[in-house]
């Protein structure tokens, strides 16, 4: 192999996709998974996100953490989570998760997809249709007042005909959009949970009862489009409104991300490892190639 062959190999580091999960005040741990890859220096070419992890995922990937760890800064206490709920009669939801997005509004910046620092997709739920819809253009706040829009609590969105819910009602960790974005790799953060329940009253019974559709959910999900790494923080703690827990949420986080670092960048290693043996015998084609159009009697 000539020197000038070997420094145009077409190297290309593999792309890698962070795929945010949904999961309420749990998704505060996104932001210590993030904080862990930036210090290690992992670089995120895409993001994907499914309710909060789509409202952790508009600020990281509009390069924003700061406003939102402001944000966060809001609910310190429970009841906080007030300051969040309009209330409706609607009968479609008992918020109209209106307020939830102006807030979102005063510490994000980016107002449009184009607006962002690294290509962004968030996913909703069509209930007429009963699909997933991915969104990765237009209004971003619009967005992600859709897939935050849990069912029978925050109102559908009515968006471009559809009526949208929570994306985790089918997609809980969009590891199939971040693939569609181009991500050759996806580090998938899952913080959903699973707590024993007493079965002594009907409530409980239906929360467990959905808690096992969402797992059987999560189970097929990953059958079909298995990530090459998953992150699950410890998150029992954590409830749906533990918004005032954020800080423990992301220490959560960033520890799960730390413990697996070295599989992290194993596999990084090994994925250039392998583009680099690829290029290789490209090249090697492409020599012979030439050679065989300089000496055509080698052909023979």
């Amino acid at each position: 192999m000539r020197s000038a062959d070997f420094w145009s190999l077409p190297l290309r580091r593999p792309r890698i996709g962070l795929a945010l999960g949904s999961g309420a005040a749990r998704g505060w741990a996104h932001v210590g998974v993030i904080q862990a890859l930036e210090e290690e220096g992992i670089a995120i070419d895409v993001v994907s996100g499914t309710s909060a992890g789509a409202f952790i995922g508009a600020f990281y990937a509009a390069d924003e953490m700061e406003g939102l760890l402001k944000f966060s800064e809001q609910v310190t206490r429970f009841h906080h989570n007030l300051r969040f709920m309009d209330f409706t009669l609607d009968g479609r939801g008992i918020l109209e998760g209106e307020r939830f997005i102006r807030l979102m509004g005063r510490h994000l910046k980016a107002r449009s997809f184009t607006d962002l620092r690294k290509p962004l997709g968030i996913t909703a739920t069509d209930l007429v249709e009963m699909t997933e819809v991915h969104i990765t253009q237009g209004a971003l706040l619009p967005a992600v007042r859709a897939s935050v829009a849990v069912p029978g609590m925050v109102k559908p969105l009515e968006w471009e005909g559809r009526r949208l819910v929570d994306g985790g009602v089918l997609s809980p960790v969009p590891v199939n959009l971040a693939r569609s974005l181009g991500a050759d790799i996806v580090i998938a953060v899952d913080i959903t949970t699973f707590p024993p329940r007493n079965m002594d009253n009907v409530l409980n019974v239906m929360y467990r009862t959905i808690d096992t559709m969402m797992n059987r959910i999560q189970v097929m999900n990953r059958h079909i489009d298995k990530p090459e790494v998953v992150i699950q923080p410890d998150l029992d703690e954590v409830s749906f409104f533990d918004n005032h827990l954020s800080h423990l949420a992301i220490e959560r986080g960033y520890q799960a991300a730390r413990a697996v670092m070295p599989q992290i960048k194993s596999l990084l290693g090994s994925s250039l490892a392998e583009a680099f043996k690829k290029a290789s015998a490209q090249i090697r084609t492409d020599s012979l190639g030439r050679l065989l159009s300089r000496f055509p009697v080698l052909r023979k």
